[in-house]
């Protein structure tokens, strides 16, 4: 799809979706910002039928200065479980990483899960726990003002909650990103794959789920946006036949400065059997006071946490 000119380099494609796929192939999308100003979005199989139809919110939000991207991509289609794909140099104080994936396979397993991470100043590391193949998309968000903390943590097969601690920011300007791979082949829970990551306090993060089942290890970016940046967040509670919720914000803001940034936050207590469509859900900005969540697989319920970002 075309969209009017921007500069690629300094301009963030963000993107959620709905949908009541059970297929991996027909439920995961990637989203790249072309440089003839046109987005692509792709998955695995063309697939058909009304459950396998994504319905996407994206954004595109360019910034006049202060803020770099660099766009890659990496393939494990060959069967590898990771890959190191090199970037120019930036400072890992100031940035952060936004990825979406494309994966093969038609149970939602360990290849659907990608950990993606600025494994040094000039690398970005794109790993699985189960080499089936997988086409990532990778933007590295470089910003002036911005601190960036970045971290890994775990659960165990059992385990629905973990906290990571690190130097105290203001929630108020801060959001936490995450990225994850679940060690399983076959398919247990679905809900044993979505993450929900919420401030505890201004130096602690807690990482929860609605059903264990595997094991997890992850990796994590608290970022502090530069004092003029508003962050609004929370979490959207989703009982079982909610398509959708409306969430007002506490301060008024002009839609075209406010991004929707945190993206793939969710827990759901999906079993085994359901659609993957259940853990993902589109956030939309309806108006300068209100944030609309919605999905459609709405069998189990769900927490999406949102996050408007005014800058």
């Amino acid at each position: 799809m075309s969209i009017p000119a921007v500069d690629p380099s300094r301009a963030l494609l963000v993107f959620t979706m709905r949908h009541a796929a059970t297929d991996p192939r027909c439920g995961l999308v990637r989203g790249r910002l072309m440089a003839n100003n046109e987005i692509l979005f792709s998955r695995w199989d063309p697939c058909t039928g009304s459950d396998n139809r994504v319905e996407i919110e994206y954004q595109v939000a360019e910034f006049s200065s202060g803020v770099s991207v660099q766009r890659v991509s990496a393939s494990l289609e060959g069967g590898g479980a990771q890959a190191l794909v090199p970037i120019l140099p930036v400072a890992l104080s100031r940035s952060f990483v936004i990825s979406s994936s494309e994966n093969l396979g038609g149970v939602y397993n360990a290849n659907d899960a990608p950990r993606v991470w600025l494994y040094d100043e000039t690398t970005v590391a794109v790993e699985t726990d189960y080499p089936e193949g997988g086409r990532h998309e990778i933007q590295v968000v470089e910003m002036d003002g911005a601190l960036v903390q970045h971290g890994s943590f775990s659960m165990g097969v059992v385990d629905v909650q973990t906290e990571v601690s690190f130097a105290e920011v203001d929630p108020a300007r801060s959001v936490v990103l995450t990225s994850f791979g679940v060690s399983y082949a076959s398919q247990p829970p679905v809900g044993a794959g979505f993450l929900l990551a919420t401030f505890l306090s201004p130096g602690s993060v807690e990482i929860t789920r609605s059903t264990s089942g595997v094991s997890v290890d992850g990796r994590y970016s608290v970022v502090q946006f530069p004092p003029s940046v508003l962050v609004q967040q929370d979490v959207a509670h989703l009982i079982p036949g909610d398509p959708d919720v409306n969430v007002p914000l506490a301060v008024p803001v002009l839609e075209s400065k406010t991004v929707s940034l945190c993206t793939r936050n969710s827990r759901s207590s999906v079993g085994s059997a359901g659609a993957i469509g259940e853990g993902w859900a589109t956030v939309e900005q309806t108006g300068p006071d209100n944030v609309k969540v919605q999905r459609r697989a709405t069998a189990y319920e769900a927490d999406v946490a949102w996050c408007a970002v005014t800058f």
